[in-house]
């Protein structure tokens, strides 16, 4: 089986204006969006780190992924994929 390792790194986080969250503007929640951009980022290299198997059967994979798609450009390879966080950190399956 095929394993492939790398690291994330969140370039730009947002939290959208309009969304009400205890009566705090976007602005406010600076510090949680730095906060969540650091733990998403560490979660999933901790993930990476140790390699997700490039299977087509998503039961295999520590990672609930779906539509992956891998783009090559000159000087990188980007991997979108749709995540489900629910089932990745609570061990669920759907």
């Amino acid at each position: 089986m095929t394993f492939q390792q790398g690291r994330v790194s969140i370039t730009r986080l947002t939290f959208n204006d309009g969304i009400e969250f205890f009566r705090l503007t976007a602005d406010d929640l600076d510090g949680l969006r730095k906060t969540t951009k650091t733990a998403l980022e560490n979660m999933a290299n901790a993930v990476l780190g140790a390699g997700i198997p490039l299977s087509p059967s998503p039961s295999s994979s520590p990672l609930h992924l779906s539509a992956m798609h891998v783009s090559v450009l000159p000087g990188v390879v980007l991997l979108q994929a749709n995540v489900d966080l629910y089932s990745t950190f609570y061990n669920h399956s759907t």
